[in-house]
């Protein structure tokens, strides 16, 4: 379980994407990044300080999987062509309003939060 600490919020980004063929993708925990700047926005071209921050853990829509502590966890999912949907948890500071979310393979998209 995810909990806040001091300074802290959870947030879940729900990723949506289209699997153009079928395959088997490893996905580790902390694989993606939320990237803001040093007054909590999505970066832009003149900023020149940016923070980046792992993702806590993640879910493809059944069981969470948790970073525990500094060890990382990895799943392992079969993909059929078509839509899939990723939620992931990050830890940021409380003053984060937006960020880009980074995954290494291909995805990359601005998350604006609303309350």
């Amino acid at each position: 379980m995810l909990v806040a600490g001091t300074g802290v919020k959870v947030i879940v980004v729900t990723l949506v994407g289209q699997v153009q063929t079928a395959c088997r993708v490893p996905v580790q925990t902390d694989a993606f990044e939320a990237v803001y700047n040093d007054h909590g926005l999505a970066p832009d071209e003149k900023d020149t300080e940016i923070y980046t921050q792992k993702s806590a853990g993640f879910t493809f829509g059944d069981d969470w999987m948790i970073q525990d502590g500094r060890r990382v966890k990895t799943a392992i999912r079969g993909f059929k062509t078509g839509p899939v949907v990723i939620r992931v948890a990050f830890s940021l500071p409380e003053n984060v309003t937006s960020f880009v979310v980074r995954y290494p393979a291909n995805a990359s998209e601005k998350a604006r939060l609303t309350k």
